[in-house]
Protein backbone atom coordinates (compact mmCIF):
# COMPACT_ATOMS: atom_id res chain seq x y z
CA UNK A 1 0.00 0.00 0.00
CA UNK A 2 3.10 2.07 0.78
CA UNK A 3 4.77 1.92 -2.43
CA UNK A 4 1.29 2.01 -4.39
CA UNK A 5 0.97 5.83 -2.38
CA UNK A 6 4.64 6.34 -3.17
CA UNK A 7 3.81 5.95 -7.06
CA UNK A 8 0.90 8.09 -6.80
CA UNK A 9 2.72 10.74 -5.11
CA UNK A 10 5.22 11.09 -7.94
CA UNK A 11 2.95 11.11 -10.81
CA UNK A 12 1.03 13.79 -8.87
CA UNK A 13 4.08 15.58 -8.99
CA UNK A 14 4.94 14.96 -12.37
CA UNK A 15 1.92 16.55 -13.26
CA UNK A 16 2.12 19.39 -11.97
CA UNK A 17 5.15 20.01 -13.87
CA UNK A 18 5.34 22.23 -17.20
CA UNK A 19 7.63 21.63 -19.43
CA UNK A 20 6.93 24.06 -21.52
CA UNK A 21 7.90 26.60 -18.17
CA UNK A 22 11.07 24.59 -17.22
CA UNK A 23 11.76 24.65 -20.98
CA UNK A 24 12.14 28.66 -20.45
CA UNK A 25 13.99 28.63 -17.42
CA UNK A 26 16.62 26.29 -19.05
CA UNK A 27 17.02 28.98 -21.85
CA UNK A 28 17.28 31.91 -19.41
CA UNK A 29 20.23 29.41 -18.07
CA UNK A 30 21.89 29.11 -21.06
CA UNK A 31 21.64 32.44 -22.16
CA UNK A 32 23.11 33.38 -18.57
CA UNK A 33 25.89 30.47 -19.77
CA UNK A 34 26.85 32.16 -22.83
CA UNK A 35 27.14 35.92 -21.29
CA UNK A 36 29.48 34.19 -18.64
CA UNK A 37 32.87 35.37 -18.94
CA UNK A 38 35.14 31.88 -18.73
CA UNK A 39 38.48 34.20 -18.98
CA UNK A 40 37.86 34.18 -15.30
CA UNK A 41 38.24 30.59 -14.95
CA UNK A 42 42.15 29.17 -14.23
CA UNK A 43 42.54 25.67 -16.15
CA UNK A 44 41.26 23.27 -13.72
CA UNK A 45 37.80 24.91 -12.98
CA UNK A 46 37.38 25.37 -16.87
CA UNK A 47 38.23 21.36 -17.24
CA UNK A 48 35.39 20.85 -14.79
CA UNK A 49 33.37 23.67 -16.16
CA UNK A 50 33.83 21.74 -19.91
CA UNK A 51 32.93 18.50 -18.17
CA UNK A 52 29.99 19.73 -16.65
CA UNK A 53 28.75 20.89 -19.85
CA UNK A 54 29.07 18.12 -21.69
CA UNK A 55 27.13 16.26 -18.80
CA UNK A 56 24.48 18.78 -19.59
CA UNK A 57 24.73 17.62 -22.69
CA UNK A 58 24.18 14.32 -22.81
CA UNK A 59 21.44 14.90 -20.22
CA UNK A 60 19.81 17.15 -23.14
CA UNK A 61 19.93 14.61 -25.54
CA UNK A 62 18.37 11.74 -23.88
CA UNK A 63 15.49 14.16 -23.05
CA UNK A 64 15.44 14.74 -26.80
CA UNK A 65 15.40 10.97 -27.45
CA UNK A 66 12.36 10.95 -25.25
CA UNK A 67 10.70 13.36 -26.99
CA UNK A 68 8.91 10.72 -29.37
CA UNK A 69 5.37 11.33 -30.53
CA UNK A 70 3.10 8.64 -29.32
CA UNK A 71 1.11 6.97 -32.51
CA UNK A 72 3.00 9.16 -34.88
CA UNK A 73 -0.62 10.01 -36.44
CA UNK A 74 -1.21 7.51 -39.11
CA UNK A 75 -4.14 9.00 -40.01
CA UNK A 76 -1.79 11.81 -41.27
CA UNK A 77 0.13 9.76 -43.38
CA UNK A 78 3.02 9.07 -40.95
CA UNK A 79 3.31 5.35 -41.07
CA UNK A 80 6.44 5.41 -38.73
CA UNK A 81 7.85 7.31 -35.66
CA UNK A 82 10.99 7.76 -37.71
CA UNK A 83 9.09 9.67 -40.62
CA UNK A 84 6.76 11.68 -37.63
CA UNK A 85 10.37 12.71 -36.04
CA UNK A 86 12.16 13.31 -39.47
CA UNK A 87 9.14 15.80 -40.25
CA UNK A 88 8.81 17.55 -37.21
CA UNK A 89 12.06 17.84 -35.77
CA UNK A 90 13.61 18.44 -39.37
CA UNK A 91 16.14 15.35 -38.81
CA UNK A 92 18.19 13.92 -41.86
CA UNK A 93 17.06 10.16 -42.36
CA UNK A 94 20.01 8.79 -40.98
CA UNK A 95 19.88 10.83 -37.35
CA UNK A 96 15.75 10.08 -37.17
CA UNK A 97 17.19 6.45 -38.17
CA UNK A 98 19.42 6.75 -35.20
CA UNK A 99 17.65 8.21 -32.67
CA UNK A 100 15.04 5.14 -32.89
CA UNK A 101 17.73 3.05 -32.04
CA UNK A 102 18.28 4.64 -29.18
CA UNK A 103 14.54 4.89 -28.22
CA UNK A 104 14.55 1.15 -28.48
CA UNK A 105 18.20 0.80 -26.68
CA UNK A 106 16.61 2.42 -23.78
CA UNK A 107 13.60 0.44 -23.86
CA UNK A 108 16.11 -2.65 -23.74
CA UNK A 109 18.30 -0.90 -21.49
CA UNK A 110 16.71 0.89 -18.60
CA UNK A 111 19.91 0.89 -16.54
CA UNK A 112 21.65 2.39 -19.34
CA UNK A 113 18.78 4.84 -20.23
CA UNK A 114 19.29 5.78 -16.45
CA UNK A 115 22.64 6.84 -16.93
CA UNK A 116 21.99 8.65 -19.84
CA UNK A 117 19.11 10.98 -18.31
CA UNK A 118 21.72 11.41 -15.61
CA UNK A 119 24.33 12.98 -17.58
CA UNK A 120 26.80 9.85 -16.75
CA UNK A 121 27.73 8.43 -19.87
CA UNK A 122 28.00 10.71 -23.15
CA UNK A 123 26.03 10.88 -26.44
CA UNK A 124 28.69 8.98 -28.32
CA UNK A 125 29.09 6.60 -26.52
CA UNK A 126 25.04 5.80 -26.08
CA UNK A 127 24.85 6.48 -29.85
CA UNK A 128 27.49 3.54 -30.50
CA UNK A 129 25.61 1.32 -27.68
CA UNK A 130 22.91 2.26 -30.03
CA UNK A 131 24.08 0.56 -32.95
CA UNK A 132 25.56 -2.17 -31.64
CA UNK A 133 22.04 -3.20 -29.51
CA UNK A 134 20.14 -2.89 -33.30
CA UNK A 135 21.57 -6.49 -33.76
CA UNK A 136 18.93 -8.44 -31.98
CA UNK A 137 21.67 -11.58 -31.84
CA UNK A 138 23.59 -9.49 -29.19
CA UNK A 139 20.83 -8.72 -26.88
CA UNK A 140 21.28 -12.30 -24.49
CA UNK A 141 24.50 -11.47 -23.95
CA UNK A 142 23.68 -7.45 -23.95
CA UNK A 143 21.43 -7.73 -20.61
CA UNK A 144 24.61 -9.92 -19.61
CA UNK A 145 26.69 -7.44 -19.94
CA UNK A 146 25.34 -4.25 -19.51
CA UNK A 147 26.52 -3.29 -16.34
CA UNK A 148 30.23 -3.66 -16.84
CA UNK A 149 29.29 -2.28 -20.65
CA UNK A 150 28.11 0.78 -19.02
CA UNK A 151 31.23 1.32 -16.08
CA UNK A 152 33.48 0.99 -19.60
CA UNK A 153 31.64 3.96 -21.81
CA UNK A 154 31.72 6.02 -18.19
CA UNK A 155 35.43 5.41 -17.63
CA UNK A 156 37.49 4.77 -20.52
CA UNK A 157 38.16 6.89 -23.24
CA UNK A 158 36.05 6.88 -26.39
CA UNK A 159 38.39 4.87 -28.60
CA UNK A 160 39.23 2.36 -26.03
CA UNK A 161 35.41 1.75 -25.25
CA UNK A 162 34.75 1.36 -29.47
CA UNK A 163 37.16 -1.56 -29.05
CA UNK A 164 35.52 -3.33 -26.44
CA UNK A 165 31.83 -2.93 -27.28
CA UNK A 166 33.10 -4.21 -30.82
CA UNK A 167 34.81 -6.88 -29.03
CA UNK A 168 32.01 -8.02 -27.19
CA UNK A 169 29.75 -7.58 -30.37
CA UNK A 170 32.28 -10.03 -32.47
CA UNK A 171 32.21 -12.30 -29.50
CA UNK A 172 28.18 -12.12 -28.89
CA UNK A 173 28.09 -12.53 -32.71
CA UNK A 174 30.24 -14.83 -33.92
CA UNK A 175 28.33 -16.43 -36.82
CA UNK A 176 27.08 -12.51 -37.88
CA UNK A 177 30.76 -11.32 -37.70
CA UNK A 178 32.15 -13.98 -39.62
CA UNK A 179 29.80 -13.71 -42.34
CA UNK A 180 30.58 -10.16 -42.40
CA UNK A 181 33.74 -10.94 -42.54
CA UNK A 182 33.84 -12.72 -45.56
CA UNK A 183 31.28 -10.42 -47.04
CA UNK A 184 33.59 -7.77 -46.97
CA UNK A 185 36.18 -9.45 -48.85
CA UNK A 186 34.24 -10.54 -51.16
CA UNK A 187 33.37 -6.95 -51.93
CA UNK A 188 36.81 -5.87 -52.14
CA UNK A 189 37.23 -2.99 -54.92
CA UNK A 190 39.46 -0.73 -56.15
CA UNK A 191 39.77 1.72 -58.95
CA UNK A 192 41.30 4.91 -60.54
CA UNK A 193 39.36 7.40 -62.41
CA UNK A 194 40.16 10.50 -63.86
CA UNK A 195 38.26 13.76 -63.36
CA UNK A 196 37.28 16.68 -65.77
CA UNK A 197 39.80 18.40 -64.49
CA UNK A 198 42.58 15.92 -65.15
CA UNK A 199 43.22 14.75 -61.75
CA UNK A 200 42.73 11.67 -60.92
CA UNK A 201 40.62 9.89 -57.69
CA UNK A 202 42.12 6.75 -55.88
CA UNK A 203 39.24 4.26 -54.31
CA UNK A 204 39.67 1.08 -52.64
CA UNK A 205 37.77 -1.37 -50.32
CA UNK A 206 39.40 -4.14 -48.22
CA UNK A 207 37.95 -6.96 -46.03
CA UNK A 208 39.58 -6.14 -42.35
CA UNK A 209 42.83 -8.31 -42.52
CA UNK A 210 43.98 -6.93 -46.00
CA UNK A 211 43.51 -3.80 -45.12
CA UNK A 212 45.38 -3.57 -42.19
CA UNK A 213 48.41 -5.48 -44.66
CA UNK A 214 47.38 -2.14 -47.00
CA UNK A 215 47.37 0.24 -44.29
CA UNK A 216 50.86 -0.72 -42.28
CA UNK A 217 52.33 -1.01 -45.72
CA UNK A 218 51.37 3.03 -46.91
CA UNK A 219 51.91 4.02 -42.97
CA UNK A 220 55.28 3.27 -43.96
CA UNK A 221 55.55 5.05 -46.37
CA UNK A 222 54.03 8.30 -45.29
CA UNK A 223 56.57 8.00 -42.30
CA UNK A 224 59.30 7.78 -45.08
CA UNK A 225 57.84 10.80 -46.70
CA UNK A 226 57.80 12.97 -42.95
CA UNK A 227 61.21 12.09 -42.30
CA UNK A 228 62.09 13.52 -45.15
CA UNK A 229 60.22 16.92 -44.33
CA UNK A 230 61.70 17.13 -41.23
CA UNK A 231 65.29 16.34 -42.62
CA UNK A 232 64.71 19.34 -45.22
CA UNK A 233 62.95 21.69 -43.16
CA UNK A 234 66.24 21.03 -39.76
CA UNK A 235 68.77 21.42 -43.03
CA UNK A 236 67.49 24.67 -44.30
CA UNK A 237 65.90 26.27 -40.79
CA UNK A 238 68.31 24.58 -38.47
CA UNK A 239 67.02 22.71 -35.15
CA UNK A 240 64.40 25.51 -34.42
CA UNK A 241 62.21 24.17 -37.54
CA UNK A 242 58.36 23.57 -36.91
CA UNK A 243 55.58 22.21 -38.42
CA UNK A 244 54.90 25.65 -40.50
CA UNK A 245 58.75 25.04 -41.63
CA UNK A 246 57.55 21.56 -43.97
CA UNK A 247 57.40 21.69 -47.22
CA UNK A 248 54.63 19.34 -47.98
CA UNK A 249 50.63 19.24 -45.98
CA UNK A 250 49.91 15.94 -44.27
CA UNK A 251 47.28 15.28 -47.53
CA UNK A 252 50.06 16.12 -50.10
CA UNK A 253 52.66 13.50 -47.87
CA UNK A 254 49.70 10.84 -48.30
CA UNK A 255 49.32 11.17 -51.47
CA UNK A 256 52.98 11.41 -52.46
CA UNK A 257 53.40 8.22 -50.47
CA UNK A 258 50.98 6.02 -52.11
CA UNK A 259 52.82 7.27 -55.14
CA UNK A 260 55.63 5.77 -53.49
CA UNK A 261 54.20 2.60 -53.23
CA UNK A 262 52.84 2.01 -56.72
CA UNK A 263 56.05 3.18 -58.01
CA UNK A 264 58.12 0.90 -55.60
CA UNK A 265 56.32 -2.24 -56.24
CA UNK A 266 56.77 -1.45 -60.13
CA UNK A 267 60.10 -1.60 -59.63
CA UNK A 268 60.52 -4.48 -57.45
CA UNK A 269 61.75 -8.52 -58.52
CA UNK A 270 59.10 -10.00 -60.63
CA UNK A 271 59.54 -13.48 -58.84
CA UNK A 272 55.99 -13.07 -57.13
CA UNK A 273 57.32 -13.91 -53.63
CA UNK A 274 55.78 -12.74 -50.77
CA UNK A 275 57.47 -10.33 -48.67
CA UNK A 276 58.67 -11.33 -45.38
CA UNK A 277 55.87 -10.84 -42.45
CA UNK A 278 55.47 -7.01 -41.14
CA UNK A 279 52.22 -7.01 -39.84
CA UNK A 280 51.74 -8.01 -35.90
CA UNK A 281 48.47 -9.99 -35.14
CA UNK A 282 47.83 -9.25 -31.46
CA UNK A 283 45.33 -12.30 -30.29
CA UNK A 284 45.07 -13.25 -26.70
CA UNK A 285 45.84 -17.34 -25.99
CA UNK A 286 41.86 -17.69 -24.92
CA UNK A 287 40.54 -16.37 -28.40
CA UNK A 288 42.76 -18.22 -30.41
CA UNK A 289 42.06 -21.34 -28.97
CA UNK A 290 38.70 -21.39 -29.17
CA UNK A 291 38.87 -20.08 -32.81
CA UNK A 292 41.06 -22.68 -33.88
CA UNK A 293 39.43 -25.15 -32.36
CA UNK A 294 36.10 -24.08 -33.66
CA UNK A 295 34.71 -22.98 -30.64
CA UNK A 296 32.10 -20.23 -29.88
CA UNK A 297 33.31 -17.10 -27.95
CA UNK A 298 31.88 -16.25 -24.31
CA UNK A 299 30.81 -12.45 -24.66
CA UNK A 300 31.02 -12.09 -20.88
CA UNK A 301 34.77 -11.64 -21.50
CA UNK A 302 34.61 -9.11 -24.35
CA UNK A 303 36.94 -7.17 -22.25
CA UNK A 304 39.76 -9.60 -21.88
CA UNK A 305 39.67 -10.27 -25.71
CA UNK A 306 42.49 -9.46 -27.78
CA UNK A 307 42.28 -9.36 -31.66
CA UNK A 308 44.41 -6.36 -33.33
CA UNK A 309 47.02 -5.32 -35.55
CA UNK A 310 49.79 -3.75 -33.04
CA UNK A 311 48.26 -0.40 -33.83
CA UNK A 312 44.81 -1.22 -32.69
CA UNK A 313 43.31 -1.57 -35.59
CA UNK A 314 40.64 -4.77 -35.29
CA UNK A 315 40.42 -7.81 -36.87
CA UNK A 316 38.20 -10.69 -37.18
CA UNK A 317 39.32 -13.45 -35.36
CA UNK A 318 38.61 -15.95 -37.92
CA UNK A 319 40.71 -14.63 -40.49
CA UNK A 320 43.55 -13.71 -37.79
CA UNK A 321 43.13 -17.32 -36.17
CA UNK A 322 43.58 -18.81 -39.66
CA UNK A 323 46.00 -16.92 -41.50
CA UNK A 324 48.49 -17.07 -38.36
CA UNK A 325 48.15 -20.67 -38.68
CA UNK A 326 48.87 -20.39 -42.91
CA UNK A 327 51.94 -18.40 -41.71
CA UNK A 328 51.58 -15.25 -43.74
CA UNK A 329 51.68 -13.10 -40.39
CA UNK A 330 53.09 -13.22 -37.44
CA UNK A 331 50.76 -13.91 -34.77
CA UNK A 332 51.92 -12.72 -31.23
CA UNK A 333 49.82 -14.52 -28.61
CA UNK A 334 49.95 -12.61 -25.34
CA UNK A 335 49.12 -13.91 -21.99
CA UNK A 336 47.64 -11.93 -18.70
CA UNK A 337 51.36 -10.69 -17.42
CA UNK A 338 51.41 -9.11 -20.96
CA UNK A 339 55.68 -9.54 -20.75
CA UNK A 340 56.51 -10.90 -24.25
CA UNK A 341 60.73 -11.12 -23.57
CA UNK A 342 63.27 -10.03 -21.09
CA UNK A 343 66.61 -7.97 -22.20
CA UNK A 344 68.08 -7.23 -18.60
CA UNK A 345 70.18 -4.37 -18.32
CA UNK A 346 72.41 -5.12 -20.72
CA UNK A 347 70.83 -2.67 -23.01
CA UNK A 348 70.00 1.23 -22.51
CA UNK A 349 67.49 1.65 -25.62
CA UNK A 350 64.55 -0.83 -26.63
CA UNK A 351 66.11 -2.46 -29.90
CA UNK A 352 64.96 -5.03 -31.88
CA UNK A 353 62.58 -7.43 -30.77
CA UNK A 354 62.63 -6.03 -26.90
CA UNK A 355 61.44 -2.66 -28.61
CA UNK A 356 58.58 -4.61 -30.84
CA UNK A 357 57.56 -6.32 -27.80
CA UNK A 358 56.76 -2.79 -25.55
CA UNK A 359 55.23 -1.53 -28.78
CA UNK A 360 52.86 -4.40 -28.69
CA UNK A 361 51.65 -3.49 -25.28
CA UNK A 362 49.53 -0.32 -26.26
CA UNK A 363 48.64 1.10 -29.69
CA UNK A 364 48.67 4.79 -29.14
CA UNK A 365 51.05 7.30 -27.72
CA UNK A 366 50.05 6.63 -23.91
CA UNK A 367 49.94 10.08 -23.20
CA UNK A 368 46.18 11.55 -22.06
CA UNK A 369 44.52 12.59 -25.74
CA UNK A 370 47.54 11.93 -27.70
CA UNK A 371 46.03 9.60 -30.65
CA UNK A 372 49.03 8.91 -32.32
CA UNK A 373 49.70 5.45 -33.03
CA UNK A 374 52.60 3.14 -31.69
CA UNK A 375 54.13 2.65 -35.46
CA UNK A 376 54.81 6.54 -34.80
CA UNK A 377 55.86 6.41 -31.06
CA UNK A 378 58.89 5.92 -29.30
CA UNK A 379 59.75 2.65 -26.95
CA UNK A 380 60.51 4.34 -23.24
CA UNK A 381 61.58 3.22 -20.11
CA UNK A 382 58.56 3.84 -16.97
CA UNK A 383 61.38 3.73 -14.67
CA UNK A 384 64.39 5.69 -16.27
CA UNK A 385 67.56 4.31 -16.89
CA UNK A 386 68.95 6.48 -14.55
CA UNK A 387 66.71 5.74 -11.80
CA UNK A 388 67.98 1.96 -12.86
CA UNK A 389 65.15 1.17 -14.82
CA UNK A 390 65.41 -2.14 -16.21
CA UNK A 391 65.12 -2.42 -20.02
CA UNK A 392 62.52 -5.18 -20.05
CA UNK A 393 58.83 -4.84 -21.63
CA UNK A 394 56.98 -4.35 -18.09
CA UNK A 395 59.16 -1.28 -17.57
CA UNK A 396 58.49 0.09 -21.33
CA UNK A 397 55.96 2.35 -22.77
CA UNK A 398 55.12 3.87 -26.21
CA UNK A 399 55.19 7.53 -26.51
CA UNK A 400 55.13 10.05 -29.93
CA UNK A 401 58.84 11.68 -29.70
CA UNK A 402 56.87 15.30 -29.22
CA UNK A 403 55.72 13.61 -25.72
CA UNK A 404 58.78 11.59 -25.16
CA UNK A 405 60.98 14.88 -25.52
CA UNK A 406 58.28 17.19 -23.07
CA UNK A 407 58.59 13.82 -20.21
CA UNK A 408 62.17 14.03 -20.08
CA UNK A 409 62.29 18.27 -20.36
CA UNK A 410 59.26 18.60 -18.01
CA UNK A 411 60.19 16.40 -15.48
CA UNK A 412 57.13 14.49 -15.93
CA UNK A 413 57.11 10.79 -15.19
CA UNK A 414 55.01 7.80 -16.65
CA UNK A 415 53.96 5.26 -14.18
CA UNK A 416 52.23 1.69 -15.01
CA UNK A 417 49.56 0.48 -12.57
CA UNK A 418 49.02 -2.64 -11.36
CA UNK A 419 46.07 -3.33 -14.09
CA UNK A 420 48.45 -2.30 -16.78
CA UNK A 421 46.53 1.24 -17.50
CA UNK A 422 49.32 4.21 -17.89
CA UNK A 423 49.06 7.61 -15.75
CA UNK A 424 51.18 10.88 -16.56
CA UNK A 425 52.26 12.44 -13.17
CA UNK A 426 53.69 16.04 -12.78
CA UNK A 427 56.86 17.41 -10.75
CA UNK A 428 54.40 17.04 -7.95
CA UNK A 429 53.53 13.58 -8.40
CA UNK A 430 50.13 15.19 -9.37
CA UNK A 431 48.65 13.07 -12.10
CA UNK A 432 47.30 15.01 -15.24
CA UNK A 433 44.44 14.44 -17.54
Amino acid sequence: MAVQEHLIESQDRAAMIDPFVQLAFLNDAIDDLTAANLDLLDAEWFARYARSVDELTARLDAISIEARHRGHDRHCGFFSTKAWIKHHVQLTGSDAHGRIQTMRMFDLLPTWAAAARSGEVGVAQTRLMARVAANPRVHVGLLKCVESLLVDAIVLPYDEFERRIRDFQRSADQTGAETQARLNHAARDAMMRQKADGSWILWATFGSLQGAQVNEVLAHFIQAEWETDWAEARNRCGDDATLSDLQRSEPQRRADAAAAVFLAAASAPGDRRAPLPTLNIVIDDTTAEVIVSGGRLDAARYNKMICHTQNGDPIDCSEAAAIALWGHIRRVVRDASGVVIDMGRRSRLFTGAARQAVLLLSDRCLWPGCDRPNRNCEADHSLGWKAHGNTVPWNGGTMCRAHNRLKETGNFSARRQANGSWTIHDNDGEPIG
